[in-house]
């Protein structure tokens, strides 16, 4: 940011990560965040809330979409795995299955939706793939989300990790990340 000073955080429920992170941030004066040159003053880990009634509101700050669930064919062959947006059909079913499937994969119990409070605008974003052609970077198009605010219930260690991590898919690369 140009006379300013901004934050870029950084989320994992695998503190691994994060502290691998913070330590080679700092020692880096100077980021190369896709061109965009980040000046490094400080390196902070946040610790996530407690949760410990089970219970909690997240607010994500960015746009959220889900794929609705993958089914197999008869043959095999797979079927489905669309973007769902925030207020369509079937969207709350398909935000169901990603809070739970997150909180199985990090193995910290389970999580579940309870309600969507609020729908957010919706927003569209270029996504950029990886590797380059002759003419730039691979581009994979847009994708469209909206912020929203659910209340979701579960495992204290599950909704530490969805909070660390972001719900929604799309969450490596910054969609659907929660502020509670």
């Amino acid at each position: 940011m140009a006379g300013g000073s901004g934050t870029v955080e950084f989320g994992s429920p695998v503190g691994e990560i994060i502290e691998a992170l913070a330590k080679d941030f700092a020692t880096i004066p100077l980021l190369d965040w896709g061109g965009v040159a980040l000046n490094i003053n400080a390196v902070t880990r946040l610790v996530p809330p407690a949760f410990a009634s089970g219970r909690a509101r997240f607010r994500t700050v960015n746009p959220i979409a889900v794929k609705s669930e993958v089914t197999r064919a008869p043959d095999g062959s797979r079927r489905g795995g669309t973007w769902v947006l925030p207020g369509e059909t079937g969207f709350d079913v398909a935000l169901s299955h990603s809070l739970h499937r997150k909180a199985e994969t990090f193995d910290c119990g389970s999580a579940s939706l309870e309600a969507i409070t609020w729908i957010g605008p919706q927003r569209s974003f270029s996504v950029v793939g990886h590797g380059t052609t002759t003419s730039g970077p691979v581009r994979w198009g847009k994708k469209t989300g909206a912020a929203v605010e659910v209340d979701v219930s579960g495992a204290p260690a599950a909704l530490q990790a969805l909070w660390s991590c972001g719900i929604g898919g799309a969450t490596s690369a910054g969609f659907g990340w929660v502020r509670s």
